[in-house]
C-alpha cells in the first residue's frame, strides 16, 4: 500500500501546511511535489495552476518559502525529484520508507502512463460492449418486427382461406 500512496497525492486536491521544516523532510516534499503535477497520458507535467494544492504558511514560515518550496519541486521531473528525496538532508522518520518509495518515484511517469493505458484499454473494452449490446437491441427490435409482421401475414393468409372457403360453399 505504501508503494501507491502517490495516487492520492497525484489525484487530490491537497493541503500543504508549510513550516520551515517542511522543504527537508521526505514525505512532505514527497507529497508536495505529487499536488504540484499533473497526470497525463504521457506521463506527469506540471500542473500549470496552483488548483491542486493550497498552501498555508504555519509559524515563521512566509510566503517567500512558499514560492521557493514551489519553485524547488513543481518542475522537477520523477528521476529529479528520485535524486532531490535521495539525499542524505532529506529526513525521513523511517529509513525503509525511503527505500521503498524511492523507487517508485523514478518511475511514477511509467506507472501513470500505465494507469492511463489500462483506463484506456477499459474504456474501450466498455465502448466495444455497448456497442454489441446496441447492436444486439438492434437485431432483437428487427426480429420482433419480423415476427409482428410474420403474425400479420398469417392473420391475413386465415383471413383470405376462408373467404376462398366461403366462395367455394
Amino acid at each position: 500500500m505504501l508503494k501507491t500512496v502517490q495516487d492520492l497525492y497525484l489525484s487530490m486536491r491537497v493541503l500543504i501546511l508549510l513550516d520551515l521544516k517542511y522543504i527537508g523532510r521526505f514525505w512532505t516534499s514527497f507529497e508536495a511535489w505529487c499536488a504540484m503535477q499533473k497526470t497525463t497520458p504521457n506521463g506527469l507535467i506540471p500542473a500549470q495552476d496552483a488548483g491542486r494544492y493550497h498552501i498555508t504558511c504555519l509559524f515563521n514560515a512566509t510566503d517567500g518559502l512558499k514560492t521557493e518550496l514551489v519553485q524547488m519541486l513543481a518542475r522537477k521531473t520523477p528521476e529529479e525529484m528520485h535524486r532531490y528525496l535521495a539525499q542524505d538532508d532529506i529526513e525521513v522518520t523511517n529509513a525503509k520508507d525511503k527505500e521503498t518509495i524511492l523507487p517508485t518515484v523514478a518511475e511514477t511517469n511509467t506507472y501513470v502512463r500505465n494507469l492511463f493505458a489500462t483506463a484506456a484499454a477499459a474504456a474501450k473494452e466498455k465502448e466495444e460492449q455497448r456497442k454489441k449490446h446496441a447492436l444486439a437491441e438492434e437485431k432483437r427490435e428487427q426480429a420482433r418486427k419480423l415476427m409482428q409482421d410474420v403474425r400479420e401475414a398469417k392473420e391475413q393468409a386465415h383471413k383470405l382461406w376462408r373467404e376462398a372457403e366461403q366462395l367455394e360453399v
